[in-house]
């Protein structure tokens, strides 16, 4: 699965990134702050051309479909453009998934890295499940402004191709201990639910599937992850690895929820990975090898050439 899909070509310093827009409207402030730490990495930054739009009648949405769309199209038919960054999560991404020529995308021989989180996961979803590409799961252009000074470094180096060797999260909290090796999959709890029955949820396999979440309620994340368990697909996964659940109610007990529901799952399940939407959000490939071993939860070298 790993040497499957296929990576993009490391960024540096002079390369293209274009920003584009697939869920909500993006602050403007929250968008020029994010948009000087690309400039500060030293890349060339585009705008897609709705990414500051809003949809006409449904205020929830960063201009209409077909826009957002045709942005990120644009962005990724470009062979100039190195990487794509999603300026902000919130909603909309898969509203658009089927409104992507496929066939078209299909042809670009060397992707463009793909950035994002949160409802960038339908996304980064049907990118795997369709174009057999691994994107990455990390900040979006909103985030990075807010982001602490690890998140930030840590998104650059994952961009550049330097992930190998990095720790996820270290102390992990046992709900089932145990270790595992895997490819990497998962993100937003809510979004990973939502794709089951779609073309776009790629297979748990043998995988450390991550999880988080933001402003799900305790009995909404149980909602959630018995979904995910009832279609069996969670019970695919080798490991079960749950970062930040921000905003979601008593901590303890969505640690209750956590444990109750992964907890019978015959696979080690930890909490308390470095990822989602808390202070510090790291960046990983989907599909990259890792290694929950001792309660840490590591990337390490699968020996794959980017492309």
């Amino acid at each position: 699965m790993n040497g499957a899909l296929r990576r993009p070509a490391p960024l540096r310093a002079g390369s293209r990134a274009a920003v584009v827009a697939l869920s909500s409207p993006i602050p403007p402030d929250r968008l020029e702050v994010g948009l000087a730490v690309l400039r500060d990495w030293g890349l060339q930054v585009s705008e897609g051309l709705h990414l500051r739009a809003s949809h006409p009648r449904l205020d929830y949405l960063a201009g209409t479909d077909r826009h957002r769309s045709a942005d990120f199209t644009a962005a990724w038919s470009d062979p100039s453009v190195e990487a794509i960054i999603l300026g902000r999560g919130g909603y909309g991404a898969q509203r658009v998934l089927d409104l992507f020529d496929w066939e078209v995308l299909a042809q670009r021989a060397v992707p463009p890295a793909v950035m994002g989180f949160s409802d960038v996961t339908a996304l980064l979803a049907a990118l795997e499940t369709r174009l057999g590409v691994a994107g990455i799961h990390g900040p979006v252009v909103t985030s990075l402004g807010d982001a602490d000074v690890a998140t930030r470094e840590h998104a650059w180096a994952v961009l550049c191709g330097r992930e190998a060797g990095t720790v996820l999260g270290a102390g992990l909290r046992p709900i089932v201990a145990g270790n595992a090796t895997g490819g990497l999959l998962g993100g937003n709890l809510a979004l990973l639910a939502a794709s089951v029955g779609t073309p776009d949820l790629p297979q748990a396999d043998g995988r450390i599937v991550v999880l988080e979440d933001v402003s799900e309620q305790p009995r909404r994340l149980d909602r959630l992850l018995t979904q995910l368990i009832r279609s069996g697909w969670l019970g695919q996964a080798s490991a079960v690895v749950c970062g930040d659940f921000t905003h979601c109610g008593d901590p303890d007990m969505v640690l209750e929820v956590l444990a109750d529901r992964l907890g019978g799952l015959g696979v080690p399940a930890y909490t308390g990975a470095a990822i989602g939407h808390g202070v510090t959000n790291l960046a990983f490939p989907v599909g990259a090898c890792a290694a929950l071993t001792d309660g840490m939860l590591s990337l390490v070298d699968d020996g794959e050439d980017r492309a």
